[in-house]
């Protein structure tokens, strides 16, 4: 599936040159725990992955669908990639932004440390 990315060792993506969707991904760190008791247990970290299909306004929903499809079936509800484990994902969009639209996929994950 050729399209832009744009990540954080990444430039951004050119929106005057870009055509197509692209996808913007983010891991956001948002919590975590002490597992068990005692000074040396494992944490358990928690946050969210954040993938966002941006696509020109009026250019319809099918490739930005097409998008979203190819990348959150694999990651969500998922022990594939240990010792991250994901949740169900859950799906966002935001108003027209000079001329783009968004699409969020926000996929909690966890894992615990060693």
């Amino acid at each position: 599936l050729p399209i832009g990315t744009e990540y954080d060792k990444k430039g951004p993506v050119d929106l005057t040159k870009q055509q197509k969707p692209f996808l913007q991904f983010s891991i956001v760190y948002q919590d975590g725990e002490q597992v068990g008791l005692g000074i040396d247990t494992p944490s358990r970290v928690m946050g969210t992955i954040v993938l966002a299909v941006r696509g020109r306004e009026g250019s319809g929903v099918v490739d930005m669908d097409a998008v979203v499809d190819h990348f959150f079936r694999p990651l969500a509800k998922t022990d594939e990639f240990n010792p991250v484990r994901t949740y169900a994902a859950r799906f966002s969009s935001s108003p027209s932004m000079n001329g783009w639209v968004s699409q969020a996929i926000l996929i909690p994950f966890w894992y615990d440390t060693e």
